[in-house]
């Protein structure tokens, strides 16, 4: 007996000293603002374990865009998937780098009540919007929008502001406001409440929403965790584009954002077509996006400082 237990714990012993996924993963932890399919591919690459695969122990957070920035200067959190928050704080010179993007055109999609079948009954009509200003990135897409539409969104139409997607659903549906701008999997679910999807933005606006930015204290000091995060992020953005993988998705989809998997492969329609595995499909996008927050912000930074794309391409390339 004493042989079998000293084996068994011979046994132990090997597997944990043998195995980084169980005894030296690093805790790390990856933020994200809202619970939409934009940060997809970061509950993916946990759920298939891309992360634990590259030794990391990621923790997937949900934090408020006014906490994201200072959580990450003091070290609280290590990395984001948001785009807006990083670059804007790059430009006003705060040492952030974003490093991948993961999408790359906008996923916001113009829902309506019933009545307002087409683009040209949004005059004088009233849009529930998540942002307190119209510099946001859904500001910009609504502003986008409306002119395709032929209108000047100052003056011919109305918005009022909702915290989050469940809200802006809940005001057009109950008739507070006409129109509103959703992202997946809430189009789908305005579908079924018998509400119009009218347009996809991302036809008309290409502009990243979803990346992997850090401090470059990060970067300079773990380079190679740094590595292994892109590496595990470009796996689940791949992994989510391959149609042989939907139920896993679905199931990912399911457990996250607590809605039936079938409903959520059916809400990835409506985003597959912006992921990108890594880089912006188009540099003079990105780029033109950055240097217009750039204008706004009155930045004096070189765009040069604000991203970096070198470490996902070639990573991407093997």
């Amino acid at each position: 007996m004493k042989h079998i237990t000293c084996g068994f714990l011979l046994l132990i012993l090997f597997y944990s000293v043998s195995s980084p996924a169980l005894s030296t993963a690093e805790e790390v932890t990856l933020s994200y603002t809202a619970s939409t399919l934009t940060f997809l591919p970061g509950r993916v690459a946990v759920d298939q374990g891309f992360f634990r695969q590259e030794g990391l122990d990621v923790k997937f957070i949900q934090m408020r865009t006014a906490a994201l920035i200072p959580a990450l200067a003091n070290g609280h959190i290590d990395y984001t998937m948001s785009f807006l928050p990083p670059i804007d704080s790059a430009l006003r010179g705060v040492p952030m780098q974003m490093l991948a993007v993961f999408v790359d055109r906008s996923l916001h999609y113009l829902v309506t009540r019933p009545a307002v079948k087409s683009g040209a009954d949004l005059r004088g009509k009233t849009f529930v919007l998540n942002t307190v200003d119209l510099s946001g990135s859904t500001g910009l897409v609504f502003q986008a929008v409306l002119r395709h539409f032929g209108f000047d969104p100052l003056k011919d139409v109305k918005w009022i502001a909702a915290p989050d997607s469940p809200a802006l659903f809940a005001m057009v549906e109950q008739g507070v406001a006409d129109a509103t701008f959703l992202v997946p999997p809430w189009p789908q679910k305005a579908r079924d409440a018998g509400l119009n999807v009218l347009f996809r933005a991302g036809d008309i606006y290409s502009a990243p929403l979803a990346g992997l930015s850090t401090h470059r204290r990060t970067i300079k000091e773990n380079p190679n965790q740094v590595r292994r995060m892109l590496r595990a992020l470009v796996r689940g953005s791949r992994f989510i584009l391959q149609p042989g993988n939907e139920q896993a998705v679905g199931a990912s989809i399911q457990q996250w954002l607590r809605m039936p998997a079938q409903e959520g492969i059916a809400a990835l329609k409506d985003v597959t077509f912006a992921y990108s595995d890594g880089a912006p499909r188009s540099d003079k996008n990105f780029w033109d996006v950055v240097a217009t927050r750039a204008q706004l912000l009155s930045s004096k930074v070189a765009l040069s400082e604000v991203a970096d794309f070198s470490m996902v391409k070639e990573i991407r390339s093997k």
